[in-house]
């Protein structure tokens, strides 16, 4: 990636549930890039994704060192490239075309509609968990809080803290972690 094309993100702190959600997309992306299926997606650009996500995402998966200070709730900041996360949506869309059972839209019992429950029959167990995680993480790397971001990244406040932010930033921090803490209760299974 590119210093120049990198985009910040807000994630929340959970390191044991973003080290499954990392394995879980990283099989996601592994099943679209080996299918014998016909993709849009080339297999090379693919797996590249998603060897550049496991290195994105790694700050997510790592607990806080000892002594380290956060504005709470605890959000994890890490850069992505965009185009990383445009494939990562795209082969979450085309592993859910694969795995998810079709069954009629409301008001049109002929048409197809995927749903989100459960797994087509063929379908091991594992892969039922793929497409909500790659839709989580991919949801949460493409939502882009404008200005907040901004003003938390000038004040220092998107990592470590080390004194006291502003007012200014701990509103914006507030504001983010409760857009990104709402994503990812309505994202989590249960």
């Amino acid at each position: 990636m590119d210093p120049g094309t990198g985009v910040r993100r807000a994630l929340p702190y959970a390191p044991g549930e973003w080290t499954r959600l990392v394995s879980s997309a990283v099989m996601g992306l592994a099943t679209v890039a080996g299918s014998s299926h016909v993709s849009a997606l080339p297999s090379g650009l693919v797996l590249e994704c998603g060897r550049r996500l496991v290195t994105a995402l790694d700050p997510a998966c790592r607990p806080a060192r000892r002594g380290e200070q956060h504005l709470s709730p605890h959000l994890v900041y890490v850069t992505v490239d965009p185009g990383d996360v445009a494939v990562l949506g795209a082969a979450a869309r085309e592993l859910g075309l694969r795995l998810l059972p079709q069954v009629p839209a409301a008001g049109d019992p002929g048409g197809p509609s995927p749903v989100l429950n459960p797994p087509a029959t063929d379908a091991p167990a594992a892969l039922s968990v793929l497409v909500p995680d790659m839709t989580l993480i991919h949801v949460l790397l493409d939502t882009d809080h404008g200005t907040d971001t901004d003003v938390l990244r000038r004040w220092g406040a998107d990592g470590p803290v080390f004194g006291a932010p502003p007012p200014e930033a701990v509103a914006a921090h507030h504001r983010v972690a409760a857009r990104v803490l709402t994503l990812w209760r309505a994202g989590l299974p249960g």
